[in-house]
């Protein structure tokens, strides 16, 4: 009977115990709780924190366009090739005497800011080359015409009959502009418009013909006594120049997504239709007058590449 005793005083202290133990932990559970919904642990109710807005254009994984400025905002820049034909305008002695040309141009274009979800700022930076062909009107140029190195020169009125066969431009240019992306039929299109400047050499060939007066000249050197092994004949006509040159231009365009070239990924292809007006200032010498240069109209096919 002892021993039943002691067994069953032993039971009634081990169940005291846990129910103390348990009723313990269920407190502090409580606590914890109450604790973690005032530090903001508990899962929030409404929309994630980290939900990303609404945006009319995303970037696809599969045939879908991915066009927008966020596109180019997030990771990398675009190459475009463009080239065409220049026509020019004005009243001026070049623009009078090339009769059409073309240009080719590379640049790299970086997004700088989208102020609405369509429209994208950007800046460009290219290197391009441009040629004019001449015409065949010739045009009576001066200069100075010596019977020796040590000789006092003679000054030519008419020195030349001279004709412009070509003017080649080389050149890097700057530009600013901006993209505006829309829909049309279910298509993606882009509108784009720049305002750049453009600085390089121009370099002129011409045809240079003695004229009547400079032959007269040279008769009476050779009359004198003068060696023709010594003449310096010094043209005013220049035949290169540093030329500075101002550009803006609307093109219209439509973005393929995902292009492949074979084996190539070409990325997302961007084709337009540009038409650029500007102005180039450059000067050889008694040839153009000093009258200010070419201005131009420009119609050409832009391709760009974004990867």
């Amino acid at each position: 009977m002892k021993r039943t005793r002691s067994s069953g005083k032993h039971f009634r202290c081990a169940l005291a115990l846990a129910i103390v133990y348990f009723g313990m932990a269920a407190s502090q559970g409580a606590v914890g709780q109450e604790f973690s919904s005032e530090e903001g642990i508990a899962e929030p109710t409404g929309s994630p924190a980290h939900a990303l807005p609404s945006l009319p254009y995303v970037q696809a994984t599969g045939s879908e366009p991915s066009v927008g400025p966020h596109l180019y905002l997030s990771d990398g820049a675009e190459f475009y090739l463009r080239a065409g034909a220049l026509y020019p305008f004005g009243r001026g002695t070049l623009e009078r005497r090339v009769t059409a040309g073309w240009r080719l141009e590379g640049s790299l274009v970086q997004a700088m800011w989208a102020p609405w979800s369509d429209l994208g700022c950007f800046w460009e930076l290219g290197l391009g080359v441009s040629y004019w062909a001449g015409d065949r009107g010739r045009l009576v140029t001066s200069g100075v015409f010596r019977p020796s190195l040590f000789a006092p020169g003679q000054y030519v009125a008419d020195m030349y009959r001279v004709r412009l066969k070509r003017i080649w431009q080389r050149y890097g240019f700057a530009a600013v502009g901006a993209s505006w992306y829309y829909d049309v039929f279910g298509a993606p299109w882009r509108i784009t418009a720049r305002l750049g400047t453009r600085l390089g050499s121009a370099r002129a060939r011409f045809d240079r013909t003695p004229s009547p007066a400079l032959n007269a000249a040279v008769q009476a050197a050779v009359a004198g006594g003068a060696s023709p092994d010594g003449f310096d004949f010094d043209s005013d006509v220049n035949d290169s120049d540093v030329f500075v040159g101002l550009f803006g231009s609307v093109a219209v365009g439509t973005v393929w997504h995902d292009v492949w070239l074979g084996a190539w990924h070409l990325g997302d292809v961007t084709v337009s239709a540009e038409v650029e007006l500007g102005h180039d200032w450059m000067d050889f010498g008694d040839f153009s007058r000093s009258d200010g240069g070419i201005g131009y109209l420009g119609t050409m096919i832009t391709v760009g590449f974004y990867h």
